[in-house]
């Protein structure tokens, strides 16, 4: 049985719809922006756009709107999710829910155009476009803030395109006596017309009034209305954009006569809008008006390409919110001079990261490290594009000193304007270089004041902006400004300083056998205040102060033979706390650190583990909420460093370095792209600022860090439509399908280096053909491997496709050679290496095909071996041994077996085993094993299946489904890879007593197997799908159950229901699936929340010993699945 944990390593990111207003708050200018089931809410500043709170909701959202009842400060969020809406309000800091209510109509038929929501200017309704035929009304009670009883009124108009609430018909009318809208529809000959009517509130009707439009412009798609005291509407079309009122039509065409395509608007105040195309144009669109308030023209205005927008939204002093589904939303800002770099009237100056849509993806760990990388075919149309997803940081090289052979340890010290870093110390075992720039060009220096033939122990910027060395024979001040030695405390006779730790007043040195001094640092000099000797030697010392302080209350130590972490008070050098950490490793690098204003103390051990504690006073030494990770194999160095956004962060050297941050008071762990890393002191120098210096065995590398997040994301820019991607290992290079959709529309296949991305050769498609699949393989008996392509053949004439051919193309000399061709009745819409041979689905066949010698000379071709049929369209196919598992657009998830013969010179043969019989519009396919599979569906729905060998000969025929799960999203790829586990604590979940895999080995090899699945969303998610043991997913089920229990979704929809398994008319309860981003939601709980959890489990679920502190450690644990 299959028992699954399904999370977002990367939640969605494309922009469905947006508004604007006044939501937080009266005085706040706010963005709303809609990523699938994700709602996020920013602020305006003068820093740009900030997030305030970012919230799921409980469906895919379908329209989002914004409205401020009569009276109101603040606006409202009307939104609809597949049969509910509800209204959102921001209130004392938090979304709540003011109102909700079905719109569902169980014999309704969904109008093809989607999902249309207008608001009543006025308030006193809401109208909504659903089902063919058919309009909700939802009345508003302005004066008690209510919806009353929706209602449903018939119209005549089937096909609805667009529709708007009027202000007012004209500009002689006030405002509409009763709510009046007009409709843009089209007839069954094809032709477009605008109609308006009123809603009659209290009879629960409609009647026909009198403004109408026949025969507009043929691709006429948006209504627009136009607020009074003006009124009116304005249409945009293919070939114009028209405004109308009772008695007057006024039109503009675009100055290219190019055909608009428009796709979205926004307002920008009562006479102007800007709308967007779909090849990312951004126009301006004014009414001129007289004074009068009468419409005597029009004008349209190109304002530069932006990304192709899906919403627009207008913010304040000329900030303009460009939301896209294909490319990167942007904040741009108007200006009034064309900016000749990029001949448009706007600036960009806030850039949202777009991954969606997801078309396909692959998972390549090219490093063979265990820190796989994600490879997508993002975007589209001009904004497709390759983005390079991996679970850590990358680091953008500016320099590098080689040759630094015994090269032992680094630091920084600072500049008289004590915020810029001036000189580089480089200790070696037996001398000590300094390193500054000069004309940007860096190169060694000598200081007068440093011991240069000895090896430096410890290095600091002090008090009075002087200088720190600390060796192993004695502490050196020296004068910042004349590079002199000011003073010098020397290590008793017969003494070896072996450990020092500095802050800008203090300093403890470690002087062999347990013995330990305390030192006070003044401008002027050293003072030698306190000193003892403990029972066991010392191995790492630190007294890092709090921030905003310049010395420490205590000092943290590591212990030799004990093993432990003790706290010392200071001056006294008084015992406060001793933790022990068992085992027979050596603590080798010890920090007391404050994230978001917790201090925690963090021991890094000579086997690549790293304890973390909470100090909630450390002048008291307690030391809570222990915490064991493992980082690699090698020791860990701590060594902090600020952000660009001044936040403290913490550098684990390691052969896996690693960054400790923290998000929402959770310390969290990123991989950094680099290979191995012995020490790291920040280098923020005025040339090259927000610089960090890294340095291994006999080298040091300047750069400058990527954004501090879990996944690194790299953007190569296509300005075309990336279709299938592969990675081919052999030749270090991938392979890529991509569409170019201006005409004639053209297909090409590129050739691309693993590494940087750059396109080594390509090769063309025929003009009548396109490109629809693409895999790397090798063949039975061939050393080569080769990429196969297969395309679809398409005929002016012809409806569906009946040609089509598969390639087999090999990299040679950096180019693409063919090596066969096999025309083929179909569209080749699946590839598949199977065995040394190749599975193809054409429309729907499937055809193995072998690789053979051609007679006549040395070549080689595909032949058929043999088929099946039975399929409509094939759209995924997947293998396990013999096993084969084909995913069909309409005919769900089938189960084939090759069957080998005895004779290699006679044909095999593939037969069905079983099938799923329930019909699904079917995305993507996989394999978790021979037994267990998974699918996905249009609708947003996760399912999987297990062939049932028990069962009697006619149920083995059948392929029942044992799991399913609502995701609300779309799912396009299913693929074998991990993006989590590279940190992993030991997890104590039932089912899970061994460690998860830590970073030394990849998920595939720990023990157990956690066996993942990725899968890439429409929406721009990155989702991993993961097999739990039973034990651990009986426990996590109730934690599940608990928390639906407490707390309450908006809408006050239930999370089960939420989850629910969509099919056309009904929904079943998900089974035997982990909701695991509800469940991550836990650590996000307040304290009151989470424990109110800890007693649901205890006396609903018979969970009588769980504690919060083990609950917090599982669902941590846990989340390293994913993060």
């Amino acid at each position: 049985m299959s028992f699954n944990y399904v999370a977002y390593a990367h939640k969605p990111t494309t922009i469905s719809c947006s508004a604007s207003g006044n939501f937080t708050s009266a005085n706040d200018i706010n963005l709303i922006m809609c990523k699938n089931q994700f709602i996020q809410v920013n602020t305006l500043s003068e820093e740009g756009v900030v997030s305030v709170v970012e919230f799921e909701v409980p469906g895919r959202v379908d329209t989002m709107t914004s409205f401020r009842p009569t009276g109101e400060k603040q606006d409202l969020l009307f939104v609809t999710i597949d049969d509910t809406f509800f209204t959102l309000g921001y209130i004392d800091g938090k979304i709540e829910t003011l109102a909700s209510g079905s719109i569902d109509d169980p014999v309704g038929r969904r109008t093809e155009s989607g999902s249309i929501t207008i608001i009543d200017p006025l308030c006193r309704t809401v109208a909504l476009s659903l089902y063919e035929g058919l309009l909700k009304i939802i009345p508003f009670e302005n004066n008690k803030h209510q919806f009353k009883e929706a209602f449903n009124v018939r119209i005549e108009e089937l096909n609805i395109i667009d529709i708007m609430f009027f202000e007012s018909i004209g500009s002689k009318q006030k405002s509409c006596r009763l709510p009046t809208f007009a409709l843009l529809y089209q007839d069954n000959q094809g032709s477009r017309h605008i109609k308006s009517y009123e809603i009659k509130i209290h009879e629960k009707e409609i009647e026909e009034a009198s403004f109408k439009q026949q025969n507009i412009d043929h691709g006429s798609n948006i209504l627009i209305p136009v607020p009074v005291p003006i009124g009116g509407m304005i249409c945009v079309g293919e070939s114009q954009v028209s405004y109308f009122d009772e008695n007057y039509h006024r039109s503009v065409s675009p100055s290219s006569n190019t055909r608009l395509a428009i796709r979205s608007y926004g307002k920008l105040d009562n006479t102007r809008w800007f709308l967007g195309d779909q090849s990312g144009q951004l126009y301006l669109l004014s009414l001129q008006v007289s004074d009068q308030s009468q419409v005597t023209g029009l004008t349209l205005k190109e304002l530069g390409v932006t990304s192709i927008s899906s919403s627009i939204s207008y913010l304040d002093n000329g900030y303009v919110f460009v939301g896209s589904h294909y490319g990167d939303s942007q904040v741009i800002r108007i200006v009034d001079e064309v900016k000749e770099e990029t001949n448009a009237y706007f600036e960009v100056f806030q850039t949202y990261p777009n991954i969606g849509p997801i078309v396909d993806f692959c998972f390549v760990d090219t490093e063979k490290q265990g820190q796989g990388q994600i490879v997508t075919c993002s975007g589209g149309f001009k904004d497709g594009t390759l983005r390079i997803i991996k679970n850590g940081i990358g680091i953008e090289e500016l320099t590098t000193i080689s040759d630094l052979t015994g090269l032992s340890r680094i630091w920084s010290l600072k500049s008289e304007n004590a915020t810029n870093q001036k000189y580089l110390v480089i200790s070696f075992t037996q001398q000590t270089m300094i390193f500054t720039v000069e004309n940007e060009e860096l190169g060694p220096i000598s200081i007068p004041g440093f011991d240069s033939e000895s090896m430096t122990v410890a290095c600091n910027t002090v008090v009075g902006n002087n200088y720190l060395q600390v060796t192993d024979k004695a502490a050196r001040l020296v004068d910042y400004q004349t590079l002199e030695l000011v003073d010098e405390w020397k290590s008793p006779s017969g003494t070896t300083i072996s450990l020092a730790a500095p802050n800008p007043t203090q300093l403890v040195v470690s002087l062999g056998e347990g013995r330990l001094v305390y030192i006070e640092i003044t401008e002027s000099g050293f003072r030698q205040v306190q000193q003892t000797k403990l029972e066991y030697e010392v191995s790492c010392i630190d007294i890092t102060p709090e921030e905003g302080n310049f010395s420490s209350p205590s000092c943290a130590v590591g212990m030799w033979t004990e093993i432990s972490v003790r706290i010392l008070k200071l001056p006294s050098l008084e015992l406060l706390a001793c933790q022990e950490l068992g085992g027979e490793i050596l603590p080798r690098s010890i920090l007391m650190a404050t994230f978001e204003g917790i201090s925690y103390l963090l021991c890094g051990l000579g086997d690549g583990h790293l304890f973390s504690f909470k100090m909630a006073d450390r002048g008291m030494g307690i030391l809570t909420d222990r915490k064991r990770i493992n980082i690699g194999s090698k020791p860990v160095m701590l060594r902090p460093f600020l952000s660009k956004d001044n936040q403290l962060n913490v550098f684990v050297t390691s052969e896996k370095p690693t960054i400790i941050y923290s998000r929402n008071q959770k310390l969290v762990y990123s991989n950094v792209n680099l290979g191995e890393v012995t020490d790291m002191c920040p280098f923020n120098h005025e040339s090259f600022p927000d610089h960090l210096a890294i340095a291994n065995e006999n080298s040091i590398l300047i750069g400058q860090i990527d954004e501090i997040q879990k996944l690194h994301i790299k953007t190569v820019q296509l300005h075309a439509q990336p279709m299938k991607i592969c990675h081919q290992p052999s030749s270090k290079s991938y392979g890529l399908l991509i569409t170019q959709f201006e005409e004639p529309e053209s297909s090409a296949v590129f050739y691309l280096d693993e590494h940087t991305f750059q396109k080594k050769s390509e090769f063309r498609l025929d003009n009548n053909e396109l490109g629809q699949s693409i895999i790397s393989c090798t063949f039975t008996d061939d050393d080569n491997e080769y990429f196969v392509v297969g395309t679809t053949i398409t005929e002016a004439d012809e409806e569906e496709p009946s040609k089509g051919r598969i390639i087999v193309l090999q990299a040679q000399d950096d180019k693409l050679v063919v090596r066969a061709e096999k025309d083929v009745k179909g569209a080749v819409m699946c590839l598949h290496s199977f065995n040394g041979k190749l599975l193809a689905g054409v429309t729907g066949r499937l055809i193995l095909f072998k690789w053979s010698d051609q007679a006549d000379d040395d070549s080689k071709d595909l032949v058929q071996e043999c088929s099946c049929s039975g399929g409509i369209y094939i759209l995924d196919v997947d293998s396990h041994g013999d096993f084969i598992l084909v995913g069909d657009m309409m005919k769900s998830v089938q189960l084939f077996r090759y069957e080998k013969p005895e004779d290699q010179n006679v044909s095999g043969n593939i037969s069905l085993i079983c099938k799923d019989y329930h019909y699904s519009w079917l995305s993507t396919a996989a394999m978790f094993n021979e037994r267990e599979f998974v699918a996905t569906d249009n609708r947003g729905n996760i399912f999987t299946l297990q062939k049932n060998e028990e069962a009697s000969e006619e149920e083995r025929k059948q392929l029942p489904r044992i799991g399913k799960f609502y995701l609300a999203d779309h799912i396009n790829k299913f693929q074998h890879g991990f993006i989590g586990m590279r940190m992993s604590s030991e997890l104590s979940l039932p089912g899970l007593n061994n460690p998860l895999p830590s970073s030394a080995e990849p998920l595939s090899q720990a023990n157990p197997p956690i066996k993942t699945i990725l899968f890439g969303t429409i929406s721009g998610g990155i989702g991993v799908l993961a097999q739990l043991p039973q034990e651990t997913y009986l426990f996590i089920h109730k934690l599940q159950q608990a928390m639906a229990n407490v707390v309450i979704g908006l809408a006050n929809i239930s999370r089960d229901t939420y989850r629910a398994f969509r099919s056309e008319r009904t929904r079943e309860p998900s089974t035997n699936f982990i909701d695991g981003d509800f469940i991550e939601s836990f650590l996000e709980f307040d304290q009151e929340t989470q424990q109110k959890v800890v007693e649901e489990l205890r006396d609903k679920f018979d969970e009588k010993y769980i504690s919060l502190e083990e609950l917090l450690k599982n669902v941590e644990d846990l989340s390293h699945l994913v993060h």
